[in-house]
């Protein structure tokens, strides 16, 4: 009788162990589990918040894109009025159009240039 009371309770002995560490390594699997979760919650967020950086960054350089068209395409057709009128003969001051309306700073007319050749 004393030797199967010895042994129950080495077994209720080794059993609690046992169960303690399963325990232990179920809490350490679950913290593992709960931090690379939260590792990937992170990389999720910082993925959504390039995403939505990149996509502002496009619509602000399509935006700049249409601008830049816009602008080039009217100042090509202001080139071109001012040539057709040129070609007719009709003078801007004549018709009320201003010469310098270009944000860049005038340096000096084209015909005032130093690279051309000089008649003798």
């Amino acid at each position: 009788k004393v030797e199967l009371q010895k042994q129950v309770s080495a077994e209720r002995k080794s059993h609690l162990l046992e169960v303690a560490r399963l325990r232990k390594d179920a809490t350490q699997r679950s913290r593992e589990a709960a931090k690379w979760r939260v590792m990937s919650e992170r990389q999720r967020a910082e993925a959504e918040r390039a995403k939505n950086a990149a996509k502002s960054h496009v619509q602000e350089i399509s935006k700049l894109r249409s601008r830049y068209r816009e602008s080039e395409k009217r100042l090509r057709m202001q080139t071109l009025k001012r040539g057709v009128m040129e070609k007719v003969g009709l003078d801007p001051v004549l018709v009320g159009r201003r010469e310098g309306r270009s944000t860049r700073p005038v340096t000096a007319p084209p015909s005032a240039g130093g690279n051309q050749q000089k008649k003798v």
